[in-house]
């Protein structure tokens, strides 16, 4: 099967049937066709269902999916031969479909509800149409829809309904949907009944998408948005291995002799005894509930494995698929779409054995809490009722009140009253219902039908089952407001997501010692919001077998987000069983997950008392006993220092900055507490907001608004007035800490910060008087054991603090002195690394320009600057650069094994851990080096080079200068005079008007290539200047003009992270562009680029045309440069229409407010991305 045909197909399909039933309801509508004045009953109701409709959207999705269900149910049906005639399908290529063609020789199938007659006139003549095959063929279709009604309910509507209005007039042509569903669902497709399944998650996947990007109503699902975004099918293996050691391990323990467990590929042998489940006499007496069933993947498999159960128990096969459906089968679902398909696959499954039993009345016991016959307070309000029957109508109305939110996880012991079942029984029959009705209220009322459905759903909900099986839906519980609010009442312990509720409420469907089987996300294993769950777990509930599968289970979800664990539980106390778990987390493939699990090799054997052993009770199955022991023995950190989580501002975009965009001068830096920094006066200060992953020193870009105390974001409220930032922990902030991210895509990074910073929700940090303390922290949780003891606290992309809070610290007081000088060691690479870039506030000089020949250099801040002028080739400059950080990144990779040694040997873990570090694990150097595949570091010259080119245009603005390390210029309205002011003497000036030109030739004489050019040989010497430029140029792959006309802003974007401080003034086509810088910026700048530039610019283009025209061009191909320069002068005489407004209306800007709100004020002059 190609999944991705099926993918494309089914998305087209969607597509389509959206825009026709959208179009068809709209023409149905405004016109009067003689079809339309013979239906006028039909097209009424139509109207009044369109009209009442509360989403006119979700109508017209719903009814485009009804004739998708129909089309390729019918389509199925006829490939696999279950059709009495092919509805759908041509017997030949090309021909018409078996219906129509049966009818043109008079051939209609005995009960078929059409009217035989009509058909033949049109195919006639007699009855003169447009198109009489196509007419001839909607009455056919439509009739077999209804003629399936009868046997296939949920798929298929009765006749006279209004949806045969909406079904397309070109039924036939090779255009056609029918045509184009032919072409897609072919024998190999419908080979096996699960493409049902997999065309309903394609189906629906672009809603999907649609709707989790819309994250502002993340907390505000609608009802058919949890539906969709809720829907995932599982593979084929993991449901076998579900049922095969749920249902299938019920039947062997039941019956030791039976030969079901050779059939069972994904059978796991545990120590698991009969009398640790139920016991069961008969197939018939098994009783199994998926209580998420979605198109019902699992069930299908149930009924596969159900057969060979009742076949090898001696009844008849043709007897078995209607007492699988009648006794042992129940599903339940929220999307009644999901739940009709299910429906459907269960019935083809059944016929797949018995032809027949489509004609036996017997139909799938699934449920949708989206039907439209479950009980509602309207339905019953004003119905005369009697005392006893009122009494369990409004019951029921109340119970069901929010079903199609909540789905299974509504429990009757939740009701609030001591209901029993029995005083439904009679509500399942719909005809002992009608007698509590009047006669004309039994006529138009579906009141008996509905407490009839109802009755009968809420004993479903109500019983107990031998085996419950199911994929729970993946959804945070807080998505919609019912839903929280009924989690956080009902399943205080698994509140956080619906799959978590889901394993209570599943183990609640289960009888005394019964199974319960799902596949979840992993969490509910592992992290501290779910540790009361797990204790409950562990104590109350058997695992016997759990297939830890970790990220990519699903072939259709890339990357580490979804992780799964799939598992069997019996809702039984356990004792001294010892459950089953098969690690697959490392294999990163879904198919090979499969293999590995067949292979047999990852297995461990747990005791689930072992659980409890560790802090937090994870499922950790797999550690040795030595580790066990170390949680036995340890001090918790949290016991040792205070790991906190920081500050939500509730709106970044108006509280945080880059710390390059405001003025320098109003940032404070280096503050101990938060007296000293109020009084300083500052508006922003550091901010640590996580980010990458990265060791022991950096991501240091972010300040807060934290001025007077951070007064602005305190009263930063909603309108009720309650506040919307969250203030926690601030009696630490300003401190010096060690932090590290709570989103990490790789493993924890700790790193060390020093004093003045305020810290993040996402830049958790541990807080503790003694710096040695901190240190060993930071070393400890950087290393390989870190590694491993995280993988049972916190094997997921978060690393919250509870989980740090429980890390286990061994002989904090017995840590030498030469330890703790390693660890400073690898702090002051890391910090020397990320201050040797102009991304950083600490930054002074660039590396091309340090003096790698200076003796004994400082170890914390590097070889000293080279004086400029000397003359230098850039070449052995960058040899020196090179030699240095190779010594230093093979240092620090030195010092964290060392680490890795002293730590494995302290907790005792020789046996189990090595003091490897892999090379791309050694977090410095990180946009410059590359890792050869034997082991070895180079360099990415063009990245070292362009960072130095960057640094010279801040030197030709002043932001820097060759003469002084760090910035010079960075606050807002900075001129000349000011950089003269700190560098009196300076060998390269800044320029004057703080605009400089950026152009694919030389129009000006101090255009950025000239500026460059003149700054390179200031640097490094008139001597060398040819050469240093080739080796520029070289290492950037094309020339320094093209390189600034093409590449250096891109470069800037990204290295400033989408906050520019050089801003590009371009026109549309890119012919004019000038640089300016942020800072220096006032409000005749633009009115100076204008005047000064842009129209000079104008002048020298129509000067070049000029010298063509008169001959003068030396050039070659004229005809070519004069049509290249009339399309720049056609682009320069646009922009100045768009300039002219800037030019005559100063804007003024204010850096407090970021670069993207004052960019903005420039839209259509300077490019924002």
């Amino acid at each position: 099967m190609d999944k991705g045909k099926l993918k494309n197909f089914a998305a087209e399909a969607r597509r389509r049937l959206i825009s026709h039933i959208s179009a068809r309801i709209a023409f149905v509508l405004t016109n009067d066709t003689a079809e339309f004045i013979e239906k006028a009953t039909l097209k009424e109701k139509l109207r009044t269902a369109w009209e009442k409709a509360p989403d006119r959207d979700e109508f017209i999705e719903r009814h485009a999916y009804t004739l998708f269900n129909r089309l390729i149910a019918l389509r199925f049906m006829d490939v696999r031969g279950y059709n009495f005639v092919p509805v759908v399908t041509p017997r030949v290529a090309g021909g018409d479909p078996g219906i129509l063609a049966d009818a043109r020789t008079g051939i209609f199938q005995e009960g078929l509800p059409v009217d035989q007659q009509k058909i033949s006139d049109l195919l006639t003549g007699k009855i003169p149409v447009h198109n009489p095959f196509n007419e001839s063929y909607k009455l056919l279709f439509v009739a077999a829809c209804g003629w399936y009604n009868k046997l296939l309910p949920f798929m298929f509507e009765p006749l006279n309904s209004y949806t045969e209005l909406l079904l397309p007039d070109d039924l036939l042509s090779t255009n056609s949907i029918i045509s184009f569903v032919n072409q897609n669902l072919g024998t190999e497709e419908c080979e096996n009944v699960e493409v049902i399944g997999w065309l309903y998650q394609f189906y629906i996947a672009e809603k999907k998408d649609r709707v989790y990007a819309d994250t502002k109503n993340a907390a505000n699902r609608k009802k058919d948005e949890i539906a969709a975004i809720t829907q995932l099918f599982t593979p084929a293996w993991i449901v076998k291995y579900l049922v095969e050691n749920s249902l299938g391990k019920l039947w062997t323990l039941n019956n030791p002799k039976s030969h079901l467990i050779d059939s069972m590929k994904y059978y796991i042998p545990t120590e698991l005894k009969k009398e640790n489940g139920p016991q069961i006499n008969l197939p018939e007496e098994i009783k199994i509930l998926d209580p998420a069933e979605g198109s019902g993947h699992m069930l299908v498999y149930v009924f596969e494995l159900l057969m060979k159960i009742y076949e090898e128990t001696g009844y008849f096969k043709n007897d078995i698929p209607a007492l699988i459906l009648k006794n042992n089968i129940r599903g339940l679902e929220i999307d009644s779409r999901a739940a009709a398909l299910a429906s459907f696959a269960l019935m083809m499954k059944a016929m797949e054995y018995d032809r027949a039993v489509l004609t036996k009345s017997v139909f799938p016991k699934i449920y949708s809490f989206g039907d439209e016959r479950v009980i509602r307070d309207w339905d019953i309000e004003g119905v005369r009722l009697g005392d006893k029957e009122r009494l369990k109508a409004d019951y029921l109305a109340a119970f069901f009140k929010d079903a199609d939110i909540l789905g299974s996880l509504i429990d009757v012991k939740f009701s609030g009253k001591a209901v029993q079942l029995e005083m439904f029984a009679d509500l399942s029959k719909k005809e002992e219902m009608e007698k509590y009705f009047d006669e004309e209220t039994t006529v138009i009322s579906s009141v008996p039908e509905k407490l009839a459905f109802s009755g009968e759903l809420y004993g479903v909900l109500a019983d107990k089952y031998h085996v419950v099986v199911t994929n729970p839906p993946y959804l945070p519980g807080n998505a919609n407001p019912v839903l929280k609010n009924y989690l956080e009442k009902h399943y205080p312990d698994s509140k956080s997501d619906l799959f978590a509720a889901f394993i209570e409420r599943c183990l609640s469907f289960s009888g005394k010692g019964c199974f319960t089987a799902m596949i979840t996300q992993h969490q509910w294993m592992f992290l501290s919001s779910f540790e009361k769950l797990r204790e409950k777990l562990v104590k109350d509930d058997l695992i016997d077998s759990l297939a830890h599968l970790g990220a990519r289970a699903f072939e259709e979800i890339g990357g580490e987000v979804v992780q799964s664990s799939a598992f069997v539980m019996l809702a039984s106390k356990p004792e001294d069983e010892k459950g089953v778990f098969v690690r697959l987390v490392d294999y990163k493939d879904a198919k090979l997950k499969e293999v590995k699990f067949l292979e047999g090799d990852d297995r461990f054997l747990a005791a689930q008392s072992n659980f409890s052993k560790i802090p937090g009770s994870p499922i950790a199955y797999w550690v040795s006993e030595r580790v066990t022991k170390i949680f036995e023995e340890a001090t918790l950190l949290g016991e040792l220092a205070e790991p906190r989580q920081g500050l939500a501002t509730a709106d970044n975009d108006r509280f945080l900055r880059m710390w390059f965009e405001p003025t320098i001068n109003n940032i404070g830096f280096g503050f101990g507490n938060a007296s000293d920094a109020e009084k300083s006066g500052k508006k922003w200060f550091p901010y640590n907001k996580g980010g990458e992953y990265r060791k022991y020193y950096g991501n240091q870009e972010y300040v807060v608004n934290w001025a007077e105390n951070g007064k602005e974001i305190k009263s930063f409220c909603f309108p009720n007035g309650a506040r919307r930032s969250v203030i926690r922990s601030e009696n630490t902030y300003f401190r010096s800490c060690v932090s590290w991210s709570k989103i990490s895509a790789g493993n924890l990074a700790l790193r060390y910060y020093p004093n003045g910073f305020l810290y993040d929700v996402a830049g958790c940090s541990i807080f503790a008087e003694d710096e040695k303390a901190k240190e060993y922290f930071l070393a400890v949780m950087n290393g390989n054991l870190a590694k491993s003891l995280f993988r049972i606290m916190s094997p997921t992309m978060n690393f919250e603090v509870g989980a740090i809070s429980m890390f286990p610290i061994l002989n904090l007081d017995k840590f030498s002195n030469h330890n703790y000088s390693i660890i400073k060691s690898c702090i002051s690479i890391s910090r020397l690394d990320w201050d040797s870039r102009e991304t950083s506030w600490d930054f002074k000089t660039p590396p091309l320009l340090l003096d790698y020949t200076a003796e004994n250099p400082n170890p914390e801040q590097g070889p000293p600057p080279r004086v400029p002028g000397a003359d230098l080739l850039i070449s052995e400059q960058y040899n020196g650069y090179k030699v240095f950080w190779t010594e230093k990144f093979f240092q620090l990779h030195r010092n964290e094994e060392e680490l890795n040694r002293i730590f494995i040997e302290i907790y005792g873990l020789q046996e189990e851990l090595t003091p490897d570090v892999e090379l791309k694990d050694v977090t410095i150097l990180q946009p410059e080096k590359i890792i050869t595949p034997v082991g070895g570091l180079e360099f990415k010259t063009s990245e070292v080079v362009r960072q130095f080119i960057s640094w010279s245009v801040g030197c030709m603005f002043g932001r820097y200068s060759p003469n002084k390390p760090g910035l010079i210029l960075a606050n807002q309205g900075e001129t000349l005079n000011d950089f003269l002011d700190r560098v009196p003497e300076p060998s390269f000036l800044p320029d004057e008007d703080n605009i400089i030109p950026v152009l694919d030739d030389e129009y000006f004489s101090d255009d950025i290539v000239a500026r460059f050019n003149k700054f390179i040989e200031t640097i490094f010497g008139r001597q060398h200047f040819t050469q240093n430029i080739r080796f520029i140029e070289e290492s950037l792959g094309m020339d320094i003009r093209k390189y600034f006309v093409k590449e250096f802003h891109k470069d800037h974007m990204q290295r400033y992270k989408k906050r520019p401080v050089y801003w590009l003034v371009t026109s549309p086509g890119g012919s004019f562009n000038a640089l300016i810088y942020m800072h220096r910026y006032n409000n005749q700048t633009m009115s100076k680029i204008f005047n000064d530039y842009l129209k000079e610019f104008r002048s020298k283009i129509a000067s070049r045309m000029k010298d063509i025209q008169d001959g003068i061009y030396t050039g070659n191909n004229p005809v070519r440069e004069e049509e290249r320069l009339r399309k720049q002068l056609k682009d320069v005489e646009d922009f100045i229409l768009t300039m002219t407004p800037f030019a005559m209306n100063p804007v003024d800007i204010d850096l407090d407010d970021g670069v993207k709100v004052n960019i903005q004020k420039f839209a259509g002059v300077v490019r924002e991305g």
